[in-house]
């Protein structure tokens, strides 16, 4: 969006080298980069909401751990709170509804603030015995996502006949390169 935002004087003017005549999507382009209000629109977006890329970003990275991605929806919570104007209300309203309508998040709030000794019970419908498991739980489906593909590339119908011993160490391979460098290759 800052791109978009310190560039748009450049950007107005290589659009306006085209002829409107040449086609739709020019003369389009051309009359929505006259809109009065569009560069205050830039302005308000970068200002208030470019955090957001960075955030999901943030959330999509491999080996996170609870608290640390429970600490980034927190900061987003409390930057577009902080937001003014009716863009505003609507993304806080949206983040809410997504956050209400997973109804185990608030679990995984409460024990992220255990796994980092603040003060809390645990929840009813966890279990003791598997909390400590948590630390590492993803909050977004992007790492499981990444598991399906590893084991799509590993369980093809080529490799029917691996023994197990040698699909462990492509395993260890595959995710020493593609997740975390601090695995150990024995």
């Amino acid at each position: 969006m800052d791109y978009y935002k310190d560039n748009f004087e450049k950007i107005k003017q290589i659009i306006d080298m085209f002829s409107p005549e040449e086609s739709i999507s020019i003369s389009e382009a051309q009359e929505t980069l006259r809109n009065k209000t569009l560069k205050r629109e830039l302005v308000y977006i970068a200002s208030n909401f470019t955090f957001l890329s960075n955030s999901i970003t943030s959330l999509e990275s491999s080996g996170e751990t609870l608290y640390s991605s429970r600490q980034v929806i927190s900061k987003v919570e409390e930057r577009l709170n902080k937001a003014k104007g009716e863009s505003a209300i609507a993304v806080q309203r949206k983040l809410d509804a997504v956050l209400k309508n997973n109804p185990d998040y608030a679990t995984l709030k409460s024990i992220a603030n255990i796994l980092n000794s603040i003060e809390e019970e645990i929840p009813e419908n966890a279990q003791p015995s598997l909390t400590s498991y948590f630390t590492y739980v993803p909050v977004t489906t992007v790492d499981v996502e990444r598991l399906f593909s590893a084991y799509k590339l590993v369980l093809n119908y080529n490799r029917m006949q691996f023994k197990m011993e040698n699909l462990e160490m492509l395993l260890v391979i595959y995710c020493k390169a593609n997740y975390n460098n601090s695995i150990d290759v024995i």
